[in-house]
């Protein structure tokens, strides 16, 4: 999911050349969401296994990519993007 929803939620200038056709405002909803999606996705540390891989393996292999973007991109964003990156890293932190 984690690679699905980065290029939605890359910076700006990448993001408006391939988009062009979405409003300003529709692409911010969209980048809050990607924030949001991420981080009800999270898995809890106590999570059971699951086919193919569990959580600590997906925390292990993601978190520190994780952590870095919601860092690089809270000042770069406007307040209602902001807000979903720190409720993300709030989930992050919980889980």
């Amino acid at each position: 999911m984690f690679n699905n929803i980065l290029p939605i939620i890359q910076e700006k200038n990448k993001q408006e050349d391939k988009y062009d056709d979405i409003s300003k405002d529709t692409l911010l909803e969209l980048q809050a969401s990607g924030y949001t999606c991420l981080g009800e996705a999270w898995p809890p540390a106590a999570a059971t296994p699951t086919a193919g891989g569990g959580a600590t393996e997906t925390q292990g292999n993601h978190q520190a990519p994780f952590c870095q973007l919601l860092a690089r991109n809270l000042n770069k964003n406007t307040w209602r993007v902001d807000v979903s990156i720190l409720k993300t890293t709030n989930k992050f932190y919980d889980r």
